[in-house]
């Protein structure tokens, strides 16, 4: 959201409000309030975070989120709110809004994935007011489930605006692992077992980002530092990273290997070959850098194989087009937004 939101806060029409809540807050996901403030001066912290490794938790979080957000609105009383994708505290904002009639416009809806945010993005869609898709067959969806044509725009995915301002730099062997637990949150410690025990065979460098807080995650987390503890000249783990440090190892890595959206939505850009393990992201648009590996280790070593060494394959990544968009997403935000609320 970082292009979004600072395209919004330089604008004289418009005064931004910015919230923060969940994962930004908690220690062990890196306190990323920390970079949230370095940008933008945040006007409110909704204190809920995520307490267990388990779906309860999830549920609880969004429920205090949806209470913190309801004070917080009466108190600033919005001309709009705007939310991004489908997690616990994007649906708590869209349901508090609804509620108090303030106009609510969604990036990103429209997508299709496999979990409980597959739930909450419809969800939130169903709420929203206005649908601004980061792709083409995501805005065809949002008119096919009854939302009105001219409500509707694509816009392209926000991420990519930031890849756009960053100086060029070469690849380096290096792996980097994204990996968030799916709906199976029993199995989610053997499932990123067996992706770093596939990484790691390969004798490059690995570089682990923490999962998010979804059930399932800080059991990865344990599995993750073990590694790092097993392989300390191999792997190294990230609690978190800046949006603009995360692009960066994503333009310098030869492989990313997980089940993150944004692998999906911004390593084309990168021309960076994705190993998607597991259904996480199953329905989700995809471009041709793309290989399918399921949780078993050598499913995982192939597809990494075949990014790194198949010539073929390279040949391929080299003319790949990204269906996400084109990195100018906050400029048509903004246009959208002076337009339909006559700023």
């Amino acid at each position: 959201m970082t292009s979004v939101l600072e395209a919004i806060d330089k604008n004289p029409g418009w005064k931004l409000i910015l919230l923060a809540t969940g994962m930004h807050l908690m220690d062990e996901f890196g306190s990323t309030i920390k970079e949230v403030d370095k940008k933008f001066k945040i006007a409110g912290v909704i204190e809920a975070e995520f307490e267990k490794d388990d779906r309860e938790s999830m549920a609880r979080f969004t429920a205090q989120c949806t209470a913190g957000v309801v004070e917080t609105l009466i108190k600033y009383k919005p001309d709009v709110v705007m939310v991004l994708g489908d997690r616990g505290e994007q649906l708590a904002m869209a349901t508090a809004a609804a509620y108090l009639n303030i106009p609510i416009v969604h990036l990103s809806g429209g997508d299709l994935t496999t979990t409980v945010d597959d739930k909450a993005r419809h969800a939130i869609s169903m709420l929203a007011d206005w649908h601004l898709p980061n792709n083409k067959k995501s805005e065809e969806r949002l008119i096919s489930m009854g939302i009105a044509k001219e409500k509707v725009k694509n816009v392209g995915a926000s991420g990519l605006d930031q890849i756009k301002k960053l100086d060029k730099a070469k690849k380096k062997d290096l792996i980097v692992v994204l990996q968030h637990p799916d709906e199976q949150e029993n199995q989610a410690a053997k499932q990123i077992e067996a992706t770093l025990e596939a990484v790691v065979s390969f004798g490059l460098r690995v570089r682990v980002i923490y999962p998010n807080a979804d059930a399932g995650g800080r059991a990865q987390i344990r599995v993750i530092e073990r590694f790092a503890k097993q392989y300390p000249r191999l792997v190294k783990t990230h609690k978190s990273l800046g949006n603009e440090d995360y692009l960066k190892l994503l333009q310098t890595a030869r492989v990313l290997v997980g089940n993150s959206s944004s692998g999906i939505v911004e390593s084309p850009t990168f021309q960076l070959g994705l190993v998607n393990v597991g259904p996480r992201q199953k329905g989700r648009l995809r471009a041709g850098n793309v290989i399918e590996a399921d949780y078993q280790v050598e499913s995982i070593k192939e597809g990494v194989e075949k990014v790194l060494n198949d010539k073929a394959f390279q040949g391929k990544l080299k003319k790949i087009k990204n269906p996400y968009g084109d990195g100018r997403t906050a400029e048509r935000v903004l246009r959208f937004l002076n337009k339909t609320f006559n700023k």
